[in-house]
């Protein structure tokens, strides 16, 4: 599989801080990321989700940031490389096992010091990023879909429902129920046996009442 990771790839490059449409070049022959260190793995993108927070980033002119930067956090693809194993503290010892392999297709997102001061993003061909920021794909999820769910906004519900500690029949008011993260939330706790009242704009009422909130406000 190594063999076959090409020496250049295509990619979208932000030139300069400013809008999408003003700012972004398609590059057919940008270098490809090097070779995975100890705990990072390379992967070759098939989706990237996009969010409101990459236009953020593109807009703002970050300090010592680098000047050309790939958009994108979220992502799904497959496993083409994985980085060296740690170096034992015994040298009797075996390395720790990864549950990462090559070919595995996976979905996960790039932590975000990397993005904004390394400028790393997903809309390329290639992206190498840390072992621990992706997870196998759930085989009855498609791969666009696997995108949107297991990123930034798949995360922070992840992150919301630990600290909650919810049970069935709780009740939760959720705002913002038909934002990014809101209209994941309300779906997860609806599951769960939570009663959710969501609080949205009124063009939004009817769908935050389809994802499962009881009341909208």
């Amino acid at each position: 599989m190594t063999d076959l990771i090409p020496k250049t790839m295509k990619a979208w490059i932000a030139v300069r801080a400013g809008q999408p449409k003003d700012i972004l070049e398609l590059k057919t022959n940008w270098p490809t990321p090097p070779p995975p260190k100890v705990g990072e793995v390379m992967i070759r993108v098939s989706y990237a989700a996009l969010n409101p927070g990459d236009i953020k980033m593109m807009a703002v002119k970050i300090p010592c940031r680098r000047i050309t930067t790939t958009p994108g956090m979220d992502f799904v693809g497959e496993v083409v490389q994985v980085g060296p194993p740690s170096i034992p503290s015994s040298s009797s010892a075996p390395p720790p096992p990864s549950d990462v392999r090559v070919g595995m297709i996976v979905a996960g997102t790039v932590p975000v010091m990397r993005k904004v001061w390394g400028g790393v993003g997903v809309l390329a061909d290639y992206v190498v990023v840390p072992t621990h920021a992706v997870v196998e794909k759930p085989e009855e999820l498609e791969e666009c879909v696997a995108a949107g769910l297991f990123g930034v906004v798949g995360q922070t519900n992840v992150v919301l429902l630990r600290a909650a500690d919810l049970s069935k029949d709780d009740r939760v008011l959720v705002n913002g129920a038909s934002g990014g993260v809101g209209s994941i939330l309300v779906q997860l706790l609806h599951g769960m046996g939570v009663h959710v009242t969501g609080i949205c704009s009124a063009k939004n009422e009817a769908l935050v009442r389809r994802l499962g909130a009881e009341e909208v406000r």
